[in-house]
């Protein structure tokens, strides 16, 4: 059964239904919650195939996973753009390669903090890029401009993705960090399904 977290859409809009081949565990992640959308992503957004849900390991560890899958490029911007707008303060940003074994992700990496009243300073470790047919981009132009060129090339548009991990920093980002790369290489083997199958 595919839940349409998104109901104004309708489920035809895309050929491949990328976040629904999310399952519920991911090896030894389980779901804790599909968080869905809230009424002013719903009524703001572009129409694009969005999910949001929260995964939690056997040592309680938690990331969040946020995944926007659409041929429109005004839907998908970097957390850049939108975390100084909610009030947050990005501390650090940089790009690393990330080894899965046998194939490197560049991934963007931004630290950041945001001043709470009721839980003081809250800061969160963020991972975010590209997923594109046969591709993973870490720019979102590079994205546009490889789409751009197979649909004139070769007649094709391909759906594509930015992919945004997010995980507390509890401890020490180095923690937070090593937490982020388990998940990436438990869920990784999806994305890498998802972009590598024409659409």
């Amino acid at each position: 059964m595919i839940l349409n977290i998104y109901p104004q859409l309708d489920l035809a809009l895309l050929k491949i239904r990328w976040v629904h081949l999310f399952k519920t565990d991911i090896n030894s992640w389980k779901m804790l919650k599909d968080l869905g959308l809230t009424e002013v992503e719903i009524t703001g957004l572009p129409e694009s195939d969005i999910s949001r849900r929260v995964y939690q390991d056997q040592a309680g560890n938690v990331v969040e996973i946020t995944m926007v899958v659409s041929d429109l490029k005004s839907s998908l911007h970097p957390p850049t753009d939108c975390l100084p707008a909610q009030g947050w303060i990005i501390d650090k940003m940089k790009v690393e390669n990330i080894d899965i074994g046998g194939e490197v992700v560049l991934v963007n990496i931004i630290v950041t903090h945001i001043p709470t009243k009721d839980k003081g300073i809250q800061s969160e470790l963020i991972w975010y890029w590209y997923p594109i047919y046969k591709n993973n981009m870490n720019k979102h132009y590079k994205a546009v401009l490889y789409n751009s060129a197979y649909r004139v090339m070769y007649g094709k548009k391909y759906k594509w993705a930015m992919v945004r991990l997010s995980t507390h920093i509890d401890k020490s980002v180095d923690d937070s960090m090593n937490t982020m790369t388990e998940f990436f290489k438990d869920m990784y083997p999806i994305i890498e399904h998802m972009k590598d199958t024409e659409q």
